[in-house]
C-alpha cells in the first residue's frame, strides 16, 4: 500500500494507493482516522465500501475537525464530485453519484409540483 500527499479533496483510495490531502497533516488525530477507513476499503468498489462511506464511524468524535478542514482548505470540497481524476485515470465514486442522483432527483420533483 502506498500513500500520496495531494492538493486537492479529502482522500481516496484507488486500488493500492490512498491519495490524502497534504493539508490533513496539521490535524493529526483526523489524518489517522481518515487513513484508518481507506486502509479499510476494498481495492475495488464493492457494497461493504459503499456502506462504510455511509456510516463512516471512523469520525466519530471528530466532526468537528473534520468540517473545520473542510473550511479551512476549500480545495477538498473536490472531494464532493462524482469523477475525479488521479494520476492520469478516471475515478468514479458511486456514493457521490448516487448523493447527487438523490439531491436533482428531488429537486426535481419538488420543480415539478411547485410548477
Amino acid at each position: 500500500m502506498r500513500i500520496k500527499h495531494i492538493n486537492l479533496g479529502i482522500a481516496s483510495r484507488q486500488g493500492n494507493i490512498i491519495y490524502l490531502n497534504k493539508n490533513l497533516k496539521k490535524y493529526p488525530p483526523l489524518y489517522k482516522k481518515i487513513l484508518e477507513h481507506e486502509l479499510e476499503h476494498s481495492s475495488g468498489f464493492k457494497l461493504k465500501d459503499f456502506t462504510m462511506d455511509l456510516k463512516n464511524s471512523h469520525l466519530k468524535g471528530l466532526k468537528k475537525s473534520y468540517y473545520k478542514f473542510i473550511l479551512k482548505n476549500p480545495s477538498s470540497l473536490i472531494e464532493f464530485s462524482p469523477f475525479w481524476v488521479y494520476d492520469g485515470k478516471l475515478s468514479v465514486n458511486p456514493t457521490i453519484m448516487l448523493l447527487w442522483g438523490l439531491i436533482l432527483s428531488m429537486g426535481g420533483l419538488l420543480g415539478w409540483f411547485l410548477t
